[in-house]
């Protein structure tokens, strides 16, 4: 397979990105939604209903501990790796005592094929 200079996947611009996952329980998917749709830093993001599994069973209540699983709704946020802090304390702080998690991936590369 060849890629055309036009496909090439081009180093993203010189802030840096990263690709922010948030897992939070679907219950709190509106807030949430409506928390990044306020915020200034965020153009665009995704959301996908997630199970999580390898969870301690004696942290799963009800029907997760008959499946085995606990249904989460896991937020994809772009961030200018410069807000990470920032964002995280924020949602920390708009969502205190929620069960959240998280993790940063950098973005090495991005585009659009087609």
């Amino acid at each position: 397979m060849t890629v055309s200079d036009s496909e090439t996947l081009r180093p993203t611009s010189p802030e840096r990105a990263v690709l922010l996952l948030v897992s939070v329980p679907r219950a709190l998917e509106e807030r949430v939604i409506d928390w990044l749709l306020a915020r200034g830093d965020v153009t665009t993001f995704s959301t996908a209903a997630i199970d999580v599994h390898g969870v301690d069973p004696a942290d799963l209540v009800g029907a997760e501990r008959v499946s085995a699983r606990r249904r989460r709704t896991e937020f994809r946020v772009r961030v200018p790796a410069s807000h990470l802090d920032a964002m995280t304390a924020a949602l920390a702080s708009e969502l205190r005592g929620a069960e959240l998690d998280w993790l940063a991936v950098p973005i090495e590369a991005e585009g659009r094929l087609g």
